[in-house]
């Protein structure tokens, strides 16, 4: 039995968060954004900025914060004369990872004589913040602020006087024994020795090392765990881990890759990363003037971080390629290895730099070479221009009006809108098209879309179904997201204290996204269920949806919830239905592959008809 070592006198204290009382004195919204003017303590918010402009605090040291009781912000105030109304806002993180988050009530800076002033904060109960936004709602009009003080629940390390057993790891003042990859990692090719300057790996010699891990965060870094009879890296975070070779520095000039294996078992991927800077010191004895090449590793690069697998990660340091490569290339005096991460748990091993010898490349090596157009497409390998959609998307089926609440289609009544394109990203996300006769939305890549219908807020508490049918023209999907929250608002005049049911689709999911096909998009939401389903079940006054993606092209239509019934579908198996009673438009099989009618006559095999309008004929077994 596995027992969990605590320090029983603070047990009370440590049993999720440790509050006490903080109060913040004289912060300043130094970044301004949207447009927005800041002048010392002087914002001004012009008629010619963006609708979203404001103001953000970039003092780090003040996150995070909670309002696990009710805070306060007070400060002096004054404007040119005139009536200026101003708000603030507290976000999770700063944009595009910003829920949870709320808004205060406008309070309005009268005069030029300075005046103090204070606003409440209601209760958030356990949400953490860590971006505080001013907002100047009254254009063309300077205001004053200083003394700006905010009273909050100070928010200490749960895990501060928590001990763990090996193999364990404090996660919220509870330690969890996290199951590690139970293979080892992949073993690196053979290269010429002069090929290679390898840090840790049991394929290469190592360098010398003063230090694997000095302590550049305190409570992470790393240690060494024997996997499969394979030595690996145990990372263990949030935080970073420093390796220092000061007495053995390197020359990297000539090397033009950089090489790691990375393996995570935590679920929650959204805003996650595992970073490796080289740092070099630039002939100096010690770091004072150093430079750093940093390799940004994340869910949105390629590769992409993702959980349960090994990932081999070779990056060309030779030239800068944000986001991934950014930095300084200088490296022939490094001296340094950073490594720096928000994941609680992952596995590192051959990290290495390395001489890239060239190797021919194939069709499916998720790599622009050969004479590649686009990644694995073009040139040699298969065209990759795929066109928007010729064909509408599918027809829902028919359903009892009571078991669905639409927001578009054509085939149910749609609920009242009150903005189908709230500009939520700053601008327009989507138009309406017209395609086969069907009406459809065409997002275009602004980054999100806001749909408000606050005035109609719809109670889904029983639906538990979300549908929408998808298409992208985009070949290069690895990384690429097409997320839908449903925004509950949990009965309050605004979003203050809303929470999201957030579904989150991309190219790792079932259904995961494809170009060039219509795919239908039909999940359980009265479960969490990651990575697909997260976020709060709670849907019973659901004001908003936001629909967030970095795809420059994108179709949807279809958008509903349901109660999910039996359908009264007509069971046709083993009807025999040949290839030309109606134009077919694909065929798959259950798993969802696409199959040629050879491939069919062959196998024999249960599959779905999909046709050109619209229809779905399903467990139809093929006889020829």
């Amino acid at each position: 039995m596995i027992f969990k070592l605590k320090l029983s006198v603070f047990a009370l204290l440590i049993s999720n968060t440790f509050l006490l009382a903080q109060t913040i004195s004289n912060i300043v919204f130094s970044g301004d954004f949207g447009g927005s003017i800041v002048e010392g303590n002087t914002y001004t918010n012009p008629s010619s900025a963006d609708s979203w402009a404001g103001f953000a605090n970039e003092d780090l040291s003040l996150y995070p914060v909670n309002f696990a009781t009710p805070g306060q912000i007070s400060f002096i105030g004054s404007s040119a004369g005139e009536d200026v109304n101003i708000s603030f806002k507290f976000e999770f993180n700063p944009f595009p990872d910003t829920e949870p988050s709320f808004s205060t009530t406008t309070i309005t800076v009268s005069g030029s004589e300075e005046s103090m002033y204070s606003l409440p904060i209601p209760t958030q109960g356990s949400n953490i913040f860590s971006s505080f936004l001013l907002y100047v709602n009254t254009q063309d009009t300077p205001v004053t602020l200083t003394n700006i003080t905010l009273t909050s629940s100070e928010v200490s390390d749960p895990c501060e006087l928590v001990l763990c057993v090996n193999g364990e790891v404090c996660v919220d003042g509870n330690c969890v024994n996290y199951a590690g990859p139970s293979l080892a990692a992949p073993i690196p090719p053979e290269r010429d020795p002069g090929d290679v300057i390898s840090f840790y790996s049991g394929a290469y010699d190592d360098i010398s090392i003063d230090n694997f891990d000095f302590g550049l965060c305190s409570n992470s870094g790393s240690n060494e765990e024997i996997i499969a009879g394979n030595a690996t890296q145990h990372y263990t975070g949030p935080g970073c881990q420093g390796i220092i070779f000061n007495t053995n520095r390197i020359d990297a000039s000539e090397f033009t890759n950089i090489h790691f294996d990375f393996y995570t078992n935590d679920v929650d991927l959204i805003g996650k990363v595992f970073n490796v800077k080289l740092v070099d010191w630039a002939g100096n004895i010690d770091a004072s003037i150093s430079t750093g090449l940093e390799v940004n590793f994340n869910g949105g690069t390629i590769p992409s971080l993702s959980s349960g697998s090994w990932i081999s990660v070779d990056v060309d340091i030779s030239n800068l390629a944000p986001p991934m490569v950014t930095g300084n290339l200088t490296r022939n005096d490094i001296a340094e290895i950073h490594i720096t991460s928000n994941l609680e748990n992952s596995w590192y091993d051959n990290l290495y730099l390395h001489k890239e010898i060239f190797e021919p490349g194939t069709c499916f090596d998720a790599i622009l070479n050969q004479d590649e157009t686009e990644i694995d497409c073009g040139g040699v390998c298969d065209p990759c221009f795929v066109g928007p959609p010729i064909f509408s998307a599918p027809n829902p089926p028919e359903r009892n009006p009571e078991n669905v609440i639409s927001i578009y289609s054509d085939r149910y009544a749609d609920i009242i809108i009150d903005n189908f394109d709230f500009g939520l990203c700053g601008g327009f996300a989507v138009t309406e098209e017209f395609i086969d006769g069907n009406a459809m939305q065409r997002y275009a890549g602004s980054g999100c879309q806001g749909i408000n219908f606050e005035n109609n807020r719809i109670d889904a508490s029983a639906f538990t179904n979300l549908h929408f049918d998808f298409y992208t023209d985009e070949t290069n999907v690895i990384g690429k997201v097409f997320n839908i929250k449903l925004v509950d608002w949990a009965g309050n005049a605004n979003e203050a204290g809303s929470t999201g049911l957030e579904i989150n689709f991309n190219d790792g999911t079932n259904p995961n996204i494809l170009a060039g096909s219509w795919i239908s998009v039909d999940v359980n939401i009265s479960n969490i269920a990651p990575p697909m389903v997260g976020g709060n079940l709670t849907r019973s006054d659901i004001a908003e949806i936001h629909i967030t993606s970095n795809l420059s092209n994108a179709w949807y239509d279809n958008l509903y919830l349901y109660k999910n019934e039996v359908l009264n579908n007509t069971d046709i198996t083993n009807s025999v239905i040949p290839f030309n009673e109606r134009s077919l438009f694909k065929i798959v099989n259950i798993l969802g592959q696409e199959v040629s009618k050879e491939d069919s006559e062959n196998n024999n095999q249960i599959l779905f008809y999909i046709f050109n309008d619209g229809s779905i004929e399903r467990k139809i077994n093929l006889f020829y």
